[in-house]
C-alpha cells in the first residue's frame, strides 16, 4: 500500500512548540472565501470576535477542533495539492499529517484526541483512514469501490460515521471499528450528507436533498425518528451540535450566500452569525484553549 508521511517527530514538535494557558472557552471554526482564498475563521458563539487565523496566500479549509481545544486539524493546497496539517490554536507552528501527494480532506480528532480519520484518494476512489498521533500508524476503515466520505467519530470512538455511494446515491452509514460491521442509516433516492453526532451519542445530524434542497435533519443513532429542522428555499447544509448538545450551528444559503447560523436543537430560534458576501461555511462548534 502507498505510505502516508507523517513527521516521525510529531508529537515532539507538538509538545515543544505549544504554549497552552488555561483559558478554556466555545467558539465556532470555520471557513471563508471573504479574503479571497479559503481561510479558517474563529469566532465567539454569538458570532463576535471573527479571526482569521491562516493568514496565508493558500487555499485551508475543511477544520475541526481537538477536544482539548490546543490544536486545529485541517486541509491545505499549499504543496499544490490537498494534504492535511495540524497548527495550534493561534494558527502558527504547522504540522504535516499526509505527505503523499494524493487528495486528503475531511480530517476529525478521535474523542481521545489520539487519533485523526480523514479521506483519502490514495488508493483510486476515496476511502476513510484512521491515522494514530503516537505511533503514525495508519488503518483503511472502508474498502469500498466507490467514494466514502465525510468521517465523524461516535462520542466513544467506537464507530465512524461516512457518507457513501455503494447503493447508488450519497447515503449515510455508520462502521463498528471493532467489528468492521457496516450499517445504512439512511434510504432515500436523493442524497443524506455529512453526518455528525451529538455529544451524548444518542442523537445524528445531518444534511438531506430528499426536499429538493438541501436541508438540516436529525435522527436518532440507529438512523429511526428523521425530523427535518429547516425549512428553506435555499441550502441548509454542514450542521454540528455544540458541546452541550443543546444547539446546532450550520451554514445556509438563505440571505444570499453561504453564511454561518446557530439555533436551538429542535430547529427553532434561528440565529445569523456572520455577514458577510463572500461564502462562509464548515462550522464546527467546539472548545478552545488559550
Amino acid at each position: 500500500m502507498k505510505i502516508f508521511r507523517p513527521f516521525l517527530c510529531f508529537f515532539f514538535a507538538v509538545l515543544l512548540s505549544l504554549s497552552i494557558g488555561n483559558n478554556i472557552r466555545e467558539k465556532i471554526i470555520f471557513t471563508s472565501q471573504r479574503d479571497g482564498n479559503k481561510q479558517i475563521y474563529l469566532m465567539d458563539i454569538d458570532g463576535s470576535n471573527q479571526e482569521n487565523i491562516s493568514k496565508n496566500k493558500f487555499n485551508e479549509f475543511h477544520p475541526s477542533l481537538s477536544p482539548d481545544g490546543s490544536k486545529i486539524v485541517f486541509v491545505s493546497d499549499r504543496t499544490g495539492n490537498n494534504e492535511i496539517y495540524l497548527k495550534d490554536i493561534h494558527g502558527n507552528n504547522i504540522v504535516p499529517i499526509t505527505q503523499n501527494r494524493y487528495d486528503n480532506m475531511y480530517p476529525v480528532f478521535s474523542p481521545d484526541g489520539e487519533k485523526i480519520a480523514f479521506v483519502s484518494d490514495i488508493d483510486g476512489d476515496y476511502d476513510i483512514y484512521i491515522l494514530s498521533l503516537q505511533d503514525n500508524k495508519v488503518d483503511k476503515v472502508t474498502h469500498n469501490n466507490v467514494d466514502d466520505i465525510s468521517p465523524s467519530f461516535s462520542p466513544d470512538g467506537k464507530s465512524i460515521l461516512f457518507v457513501s455511494e455503494k447503493d447508488g446515491n450519497k447515503e449515510i452509514y455508520m462502521i463498528n471499528l471493532e467489528q468492521e460491521i457496516e450499517k445504512r442509516l439512511t434510504f432515500n433516492v436523493s442524497n443524506d450528507l455529512f453526518p455528525s453526532f451529538s455529544p451524548d451519542g444518542n442523537m445524528i445530524t445531518f444534511t438531506s436533498e430528499r426536499d429538493g434542497n438541501r436541508e438540516v435533519y436529525v435522527m436518532d443513532k440507529n438512523g429511526l425518528s428523521q425530523k427535518r429542522l429547516t425549512a428553506n428555499i435555499a441550502h441548509d447544509y454542514w450542521s454540528r451540535y455544540s458541546p452541550d448538545g443543546k444547539k446546532i450551528v450550520f451554514a445556509s444559503y438563505r440571505d444570499g450566500n453561504s453564511e454561518i447560523y446557530i439555533m436551538d436543537s429542535n430547529g427553532k430560534n434561528i440565529k445569523r452569525l456572520t455577514f458577510e458576501k463572500a461564502w462562509d461555511s464548515e462550522p464546527y462548534w467546539g472548545i478552545v484553549k488559550y
